[in-house]
């Protein structure tokens, strides 16, 4: 007599499939409906800056059912996910271990069969994954894949009280009364008067996307990046983008100018912006990373900005598996 637990289980075929331009219409799909993606996995997000990388992104299938994606690409015989993007990983909704380990395993055989050296993978933050278990921080650990970066990056949580300091809720309040802050269209007058000058004279470095860049990306994610500029007697002072999805708001650019960071524009502004998506049913505020130098240092400053706002840090891993 067998008992149930005796059948034979038949375990479903996974195969894994390069990402074709054929395929945008059902990758795109799939992020909108994913609890565990942002609309930076959406094709016209990762193609903005084809001309930077060379794209390998893969769709993992059961019979004709696309269960996991993985937006990726190629350098130097190595699969990265993704360095153009804030955070890369897999992404799957199942919360089944025994299917996540088939998806990660048919993943790395398909890479394996491509002669690739090594994986790469930017994990999803934490608090981006709805309904996510760590299953594939172990599968990666069982691979033999290794932590080679691990950033601090700083949220704010809407369920818990925030815990703005003392001492700088006193300075803004007494600075909030004369600015006006506005919602914006046109990224052009922070990005020439604010962003530019503040990154090239404070740490010799340009914005990430360029003005064209984040004009296209912001005619085609609408909802999703947005912007606001700060005004003292009818000046620009000061300004903060933001990139918007899924229950979570993240500060992608914020920057002040000399009037501005007198007048503590930047504290007034992620204050307001607090309390509107507090209101607005939010559940998290990104307020990005401190590190540098390949995570080994942390600016100190910037973090102990972030923390008399309120915010905390959660670990945003990186991890390398090889595979030859």
């Amino acid at each position: 007599m067998l008992l149930e637990s005796d059948n034979p289980i038949i375990k479903p075929s996974y195969h894994v499939q390069k990402f074709t331009s054929m395929d945008g219409y059902i990758w795109d799909q799939f992020i909108s409906k994913s609890k565990n993606a942002t609309f930076l996995f959406k094709r016209d997000f990762i193609e903005y800056h084809n001309d930077r990388f060379e794209d390998y992104s893969l769709m993992i299938f059961n019979k004709e059912t696309l269960m996991a994606v993985f937006p990726g690409h190629l350098k130097d015989n190595t699969f990265y996910s993704h360095l153009g993007l804030s955070y890369g990983g897999i992404v799957c909704d199942s919360k089944n271990t025994e299917i996540i380990e088939e998806i990660f395993e048919a993943i790395i055989a398909y890479l394996k069969e491509l002669k690739i050296r090594s994986v790469y993978i930017k994990m999803l933050p934490i608090f981006l994954r709805e309904g996510y278990h760590s299953a594939i921080e172990y599968f990666i650990f069982k691979r033999g894949g290794i932590l080679v970066r691990r950033d601090l990056n700083f949220i704010i949580d809407f369920s818990k009280k925030i815990e703005i300091h003392k001492s700088k809720q006193k300075k803004i309040k007494r600075k909030e009364n004369s600015l006006t802050i506005l919602p914006e269209k046109n990224f052009k007058i922070f990005w020439e008067q604010i962003l530019i000058p503040t990154l090239k004279e404070t740490y010799n470095t340009q914005p990430v996307h360029s003005l064209a860049e984040i004009e296209y990306l912001g005619g085609k994610f609408p909802d999703n990046i947005l912007h606001y500029n700060v005004y003292y007697k009818n000046e620009i002072v000061a300004g903060m983008t933001l990139f918007v999805d899924k229950g979570v708001v993240k500060s992608q650019y914020g920057a002040a100018n000399l009037a501005g960071k007198e007048a503590r524009a930047l504290d007034v502004l992620y204050l307001a912006l607090f309390e509107k998506y507090n209101a607005d049913g939010f559940r998290y505020f990104d307020l990005g990373t401190t590190t540098i130098d390949g995570g080994y240092q942390y600016n100190k400053g910037l973090t102990r900005y972030k923390e008399e706002l309120g915010a905390y840090s959660v670990n945003l891993d990186h991890y390398s598996i090889n595979l030859l």
